[in-house]
């Protein structure tokens, strides 16, 4: 139930949030953030339409949406209110998407102020060459609301379109992978068998670190051996 009968909703954007990193095959990336003040009654949100603007991209880049991201979702706190896949968008002749995204159970009380984000799903693969020169923009255009008396409202939602760019998984997650060869031992003669091999002879030694907010596969490590007359260095590989 929503209380009084004239409800209405004061937006501020939240700062913060402005030219986020998407990375391909990376979940709820939250790459907007607004609150909603309700002022004279509850109200119950109903929709916000969301565009999206391919801002600035080369020769040959893809002004595809779905080749970007999965999907679109709203959230009121932790909480999901609703979601829209990608190829649900509409692409106008100026090659901006559009949308209006239902969303359910969120109501605002009088008085209140409640934090509402834009999260997307990056594709599972973007092409190399969209992510290294493609750049886009998010913008709530609209939000629909009812109040206590049951008028159904339509604000517009006035501001300067939200830039995000698209990025590698490991970039996104600032994954690094480290492998410092610190406890290799000191460089000596080797003795070798005349008639069978010599085995386990330790060449390098060290720590594989990984840095950063993702776990990785781990599946092969490069290492080159350099042969002068007699002598042979051992080497990571990149």
């Amino acid at each position: 139930d929503l209380a009084g009968s004239a409800g209405t909703v004061t937006y501020t954007q939240l700062s913060q949030y402005n030219n986020e990193e998407v990375g391909e095959g990376v979940n709820d990336i939250k790459i907007a953030g607004f609150e909603f003040e309700a002022s004279d009654g509850d109200v119950s949100l109903r929709s916000f339409k969301l565009t999206f603007s391919d801002a600035g991209y080369g020769s040959g880049d893809s002004t595809r949406l779905q080749d970007y991201i999965e999907s679109v979702s709203i959230w009121q706190g932790t909480t999901k209110i609703g979601t829209a896949n990608a190829e649900d968008f509409t692409r106008d002749s100026t090659a901006v998407y559009s949308k209006v995204v239902a969303v359910s159970n969120a109501i605002v009380r009088d008085g209140d102020t409640e934090k509402f984000y834009i999260t997307v799903d990056g594709a599972n693969s973007i092409d190399s060459g969209d992510i290294n020169s493609d750049s886009w923009t998010v913008d709530p255009v609209n939000v629909r609301y009812e109040d206590g008396g049951g008028v159904v409202s339509t604000d517009t939602i006035t501001q300067t379109a939200i830039p995000l760019s698209f990025v590698t998984s490991a970039t996104a997650s600032n994954t690094e992978l480290k492998i410092p060869a610190s406890n290799t031992p000191e460089s000596s003669t080797i003795a070798v068998d005349a008639t069978s091999d010599t085995q386990d002879v330790e060449l390098l030694k060290g720590k594989i670190t990984i840095e950063g907010e993702s776990d990785v596969w781990f599946d092969e490590l490069p290492v080159l051996f350099t042969a002068t007359g007699e002598s042979v260095v051992a080497t990571t590989g990149n």
